[in-house]
């Protein structure tokens, strides 16, 4: 019998853990692809994504993180068994405003003398059911936009093994 077993996995450039964690580049561009990619044999069950965006001054409603607003936005797409759904692809996220459309818990902390960060957990589960990936099958964040003015940019899958 197996054990399910959790796991917190930090998106990357690769999706296997070995790529760049911190998307604070510049990806105008190309798209930029922040991802997990499952390769258990057993597969795996992501039940939330967590977003966390820091800066390093005051962030606003209408910008994203403590820059302008972005130009073409945030998308965050499952792809399974080669079909690609893209959970928020009538609505890029380009604001801290934004964010709100894909959760209603959003954290916005201010921290005296530093600048402020976004907590925004993304529950998978809130469709009902959780994310299931296969072998081969990822979730992934896609960047086409300059985040060179943040100080920090990470999404970070929440589940377990199967």
């Amino acid at each position: 019998m197996s054990q399910l077993l959790p796991f917190m996995k930090y998106l990357d450039t690769v999706g296997d853990g070995s790529g760049t964690t911190n998307a604070i580049g510049d990806y105008s561009g190309a798209t930029t692809a922040f991802k997990t990619v499952c390769s258990s044999g057993s597969g795996m069950t992501i039940q939330s994504l967590l977003i966390h965006v820091s800066g390093s001054s005051n962030f606003t409603l209408t910008g994203y993180g403590n820059t302008p607003a972005l130009t073409n936005g945030v998308t965050i797409q499952a792809t399974i068994g080669g079909a690609v759904h893209v959970f928020n692809s009538a609505f890029p996220i380009k604001s801290n405003d934004d964010w709100a459309h894909i959760s209603p818990s959003i954290n916005h902390l201010t921290f005296v003398g530093s600048g402020d960060s976004l907590v925004i957990p993304f529950l998978v589960a809130d469709f009902g059911i959780p994310l299931v990936l296969g072998v081969g099958d990822s979730l992934q964040v896609n960047l086409h936009d300059s985040f060179t003015g943040l100080v920090s940019q990470h999404f970070i899958a929440k589940g377990y093994t199967n």
